[in-house]
């Protein structure tokens, strides 16, 4: 046999220019794969689209496999995927014509991030958006569409917090013993959905009082401590299940509850416990980190059990925080001072001795619904002086009551 030539036979993406150019690319869909420090400078992309004629959906394959092979979730990978279909979208109605990947234009993204600000999205949804065309047609393609596009500016907010009492009277509306227990232990331990959810027998150690939690798709491990009010529960769990099994097992074999699930029975839990604050699953655990603040553990200690990779996220809940040793001004004003724009005259309560509930509740939302202001917060000299004031409109209501008499 000619040394020349080898027994096996080579693989076709393997076989030179010539038989990629006549089977039109590469047809192994997880081609060459190029490290992340490889994108920058002159370095090769995974796909050069400028010179290949790959359409969206082999693209996407591209794409997909590569997400597949450096880690990414699935959840992830869908969002690329509604991502890009939206783009694709978004460029078929704008120029009326069919745009492969590789002639994607700087002006085309452009104007779909413009209609994303005109539609009203908020400024963490154009961010997935550009980080989403950036890997895909920067890191991936090597097209550099998206050079000189600023993330938008992150509005500094406070989280919405939830008070201990509020917290444990949610806890306590859950339906079952085992929503008390998801719910507790979000709030308790500071656990996210997905980290509840994917919990495991395996993971809860009694005896050092910890659980070990799973985070970052599973590349980071932390550890928390147990509730003493469900330490008790969880043995009983330990005794009864295997240790393989989850925590909190869903409707099919082998899966945990969903995080969808997990909300339906937030949401239940907040009606019956008549919270009206706008709360999801992270203001439990943003309570949590308040909470544990206000007793005296550490920034740094925090950090540890929330699984923050910086610490100014966790820097964020003092914020939340009031300061310590420092004396409230509004202490010092009298309490025995009538409020300036009640209406009130001095010495006399706002409610008379004989008033009835049904009177009072009608008194209670005449004074705070005038003209759709607070009384407390106008003062006397804004009120026109032809409009009566809440306590005339309810002596004028008693004499009106005292003419029709008892019927």
């Amino acid at each position: 046999m000619n040394h020349t030539q080898t027994s096996r036979r080579s693989p076709p993406w393997r076989g030179g220019s010539a038989v990629r150019r006549r089977r039109g690319g590469y047809p192994n869909p997880h081609p060459r794969y190029v490290g992340p420090a490889d994108f920058i400078g002159t370095a090769r992309p995974l796909v050069d689209l400028r010179r290949a004629t790959l359409d969206w959906a082999p693209y996407w394959v591209v794409v997909k496999y590569e997400l597949a092979r450096l880690g990414y979730s699935i959840g992830t990978a869908k969002m690329y995927h509604r991502i890009l279909c939206a783009f694709g979208t978004f460029v078929w109605r704008r120029y009326r014509r069919q745009v492969r990947p590789g002639h994607v234009a700087v002006d085309m993204v452009r104007a779909f991030l413009h209609s994303l600000a005109d539609k009203g999205a908020s400024w963490s949804w154009i961010s997935c958006n550009i980080s989403t065309l950036r890997t895909m047609f920067d890191k991936f393609g090597g097209l550099g569409v998206t050079c000189g596009f600023v993330t938008p500016k992150r509005p500094k907010r406070l989280p919405h917090i939830l008070s201990e009492n509020e917290a444990e009277r949610l806890i306590a509306s859950a339906a079952t013993l085992r929503d008390q227990l998801l719910l507790g232990l979000m709030y308790r331990c500071g656990l996210k959905v997905s980290e509840v959810c994917a919990l495991r027998w395996c993971d809860i150690f009694l005896q050092r009082g910890a659980i070990r939690v799973e985070y970052a798709c599973g590349t980071k491990v932390r550890i928390v401590p147990i509730p003493e009010q469900f330490a008790e529960l969880l043995r009983i769990g330990l005794e009864h299940c295997s240790r393989a099994d989850y925590v909190f097992p869903g409707k099919r074999a082998g899966e945990h509850l969903s995080s969808r699930m997990v909300h339906l029975i937030l949401a239940r839990a907040l009606t019956g416990a008549r919270i009206c604050k706008p709360v999801t699953c992270m203001t439990l655990r943003h309570s949590f980190a308040v909470a544990a603040l206000r007793s005296g553990m550490n920034v740094r200690q925090l950090q540890e059990i929330l699984g923050h990779a910086s610490i100014e996220t966790t820097m964020l809940y003092e914020r939340c925080t009031p300061p310590a040793n420092i004396p409230n001004p509004a202490n010092e004003i009298s309490t025995s001072a009538t409020p300036v724009g009640l209406g009130l005259r001095p010495g006399r309560a706002p409610f008379p001795p004989d008033t009835t509930p049904a009177a009072a509740q009608f008194y209670g939302s005449l004074k705070l619904h005038v003209r759709n202001h607070f009384l407390a917060t106008r003062h006397a000299a804004s009120r026109p002086r032809c409009k009566p004031t809440a306590e005339a409109l309810w002596h004028a209501l008693c004499d009106e009551l005292a003419r029709a008499g008892p019927g």
